[in-house]
């Protein structure tokens, strides 16, 4: 399998950067990376499916055929596959480094507890950023935040792969595959407005730097109206394309 250079990147949001907590800080400060963070350097089969699920309730009301339906809310997840690899030689991320990013990773889905008169109470629960890069610089998705589900991590030795190297009595592995549903929690109310523009957090993969069409009317402005005087969105959506009229004007 050849080695990859995407980068995921997971930072958990509920631990200090700089926080000392077990034996093997001194190590992870020596790769470079911080305390808080599990970074895969050299990943293949990367995959991330995006989930939206509308959530919708009804009521049956006599004499009409249709329930009666109510919308709640719209929840997003994204589905994230990576096989981590690592490598003895070159730029390839070490087995040693490959080794702590998962051990930290599985330490990060717990809490921060703090210790009131004897008593430990939860502090801050395990939230993350979540991050992904391409060597051009390239991302699938802007860096999104949440918490993580569904956590599985599978050694490449448990499927015939090659130890990477046995040191100390500890076996590391040449490649590690991981799977886990992240739940995004948006910063910006996620919706569209009266005047025809898309409010919220820039996650969608084809947004780019910026959406033209939708650049030149989420903004403050008249409501686009039709010829009733009744606000009509497909009419903001219709002359924000064309760059000769001034659609709020």
């Amino acid at each position: 399998m050849a080695i990859t250079s995407t980068t995921i990147k997971i930072t958990a949001l509920h631990v200090s950067p700089n926080q000392s907590f077990d034996e093997d800080f001194d190590f992870q400060r020596r790769m470079n990376n911080s305390a808080n963070t599990a970074e895969f350097t050299h990943c293949s089969n990367a995959s991330f499916e995006q989930n939206v699920e509308p959530n919708w309730s009804s009521q049956a009301a006599y004499g009409k055929m249709d329930s009666i339906p109510f919308y709640s809310n719209s929840q997003r997840t994204l589905s994230v596959r990576i096989t981590a690899l690592a490598g003895t030689s070159g730029k390839k991320q070490t087995p040693e480094s490959l080794a702590n990013a998962v051990k930290r990773l599985l330490q990060f889905q717990y809490p921060v507890y703090a210790n009131n008169n004897g008593v430990n109470t939860i502090f801050a629960p395990p939230f993350f950023k979540l991050e992904h890069t391409e060597p051009n610089g390239a991302t699938s998705f802007a860096p999104v935040e949440g918490y993580i589900t569904q956590l599985k991590i599978n050694n490449g030795s448990d499927t015939g792969i090659k130890i990477a190297k046995s040191l100390e009595g500890h076996l590391f592995e040449a490649q590690v595959d991981i799977s886990f549903v992240f739940e995004i929690l948006h910063k910006k109310l996620p919706g569209w407005d009266q005047f025809g523009g898309f409010n919220g957090d820039k996650f969608f993969n084809f947004e780019g730097k910026n959406n033209p069409d939708f650049a030149s009317i989420n903004r403050p402005g008249k409501p686009f109206l039709d010829s009733d005087g009744n606000t009509d969105i497909s009419v903001a959506v219709r002359n924000s394309k064309n760059k000769s009229e001034d659609p709020v004007a």
